[in-house]
């Protein structure tokens, strides 16, 4: 018997590596062999959206690969700029790197725009509310983010604060990434996306709480 996951299912999974994740980072003997797989994990919850994607057309597909390389290229261009984000470099934890950027970051703002867009396209009734909400839901769950990226070297900024060019940043190109998807049939996936979204903030949330 062919056993053919559906999204809930899907989420949990996803869910409950997020919750081994914590323990791996947490316990010093597997701290190592979890960071290394820390790209890993988020190119899964990339291809796990992918999997389930219900667009139809090519166009669909097409809009998720422009999320993909526009979220790329916006950090190559900040780490080589600074005029972006500010001044920032990635370490070594995120994995493989085009022109110093790992190459996973891409999934990471497709992963996000993707998970946002989907409730705020089941839940906000107009489009441009809905662009800006979820923009700002995605620039909330980047500052959650930074004090662990910075911690377990995900990435560095230049001065010990996070400037708040970095968030201004991220406000405008999440503008730009809801926009996009917002033209996508992204609403039958809420109950997955849901799952995925609470799968980041509790390990985020956690680590800052546990690591600390």
């Amino acid at each position: 018997m062919n056993f053919k996951p559906n999204e809930i299912q899907a989420g949990l999974f996803i869910l409950i590596l997020h919750l081994v994740g914590i323990a791996g980072y947490l316990i010093p003997v597997l701290n190592h062999y979890f960071l290394w797989l820390t790209p890993f994990n988020l190119l899964l919850t990339g291809l796990v959206i992918v999997y389930f994607n219900r667009q139809k057309r090519i166009g669909g597909e097409l809009t998720l690969l422009i999320v993909f390389l526009l979220g790329f290229f916006a950090e190559i261009l900040g780490v080589k700029t600074g005029a972006l984000f500010g001044e920032y470099q990635y370490g070594e934890t995120l994995g493989f790197k085009v022109l110093d950027v790992p190459l996973i970051i891409g999934m990471n703002w497709l992963v996000l725009g993707y998970s946002f867009g989907s409730l705020t396209k089941k839940y906000v009734t107009t489009k441009p509310l809905a662009v800006i909400v979820g923009a700002a839901a995605m620039v909330l769950l980047d500052i959650i983010i930074e004090p662990i990226a910075i911690r377990y070297d995900y990435w560095s900024w230049q001065h010990t604060e996070v400037p708040l060019q970095n968030y201004l940043g991220w406000f405008l190109i999440a503008l730009v990434v809801q926009y996009l998807l917002q033209r996508l049939d992204l609403q039958k996936l809420h109950k997955l996306m849901l799952l995925v979204i609470l799968s980041q903030v509790v390990f985020f949330i956690a680590l800052n709480i546990l690591s600390t």
